[in-house]
């Protein structure tokens, strides 16, 4: 089984830049698409900022945590990357802990 204690918020936060940057590069690849991917790069940006101020729910990343020791520890991953192709485009997040409890609730569906 998976474990996810002690996660490290910047491991996410790198993620979403990493999303930000390829949606940038789609966006000068793609100009007919470049409004749609400049406003995912945008929104990625924004959630890699809140995870490395640390700016989410502890509570809700304890949760998360919880899922390591859970019987579906194994969908997280999936999830996850699901999630993060979605922001922007199929998928908007208000902020960190959106993106934490969307995570939470589909791996528990």
């Amino acid at each position: 089984m998976t474990s996810f204690n002690a996660v490290d918020l910047s491991v996410w936060a790198e993620s979403f830049e990493g999303s930000a940057d390829w949606r940038r590069q789609k966006a000068s690849e793609y100009p007919d698409d470049a409004a749609r991917n400049l406003e995912a790069a945008a929104q990625l940006d924004s959630l890699a900022a809140q995870f490395n101020a640390g700016d989410v729910d502890p509570e809700l990343v304890a949760e998360y945590e919880s899922l390591g020791n859970s019987d579906v520890a194994h969908r997280v991953v999936e999830v996850e990357s699901e999630l993060l192709k979605q922001v922007g485009f199929h998928r908007h997040f208000a902020n960190a802990d959106d993106f934490i409890r969307a995570i939470i609730e589909e791996a528990r569906n």
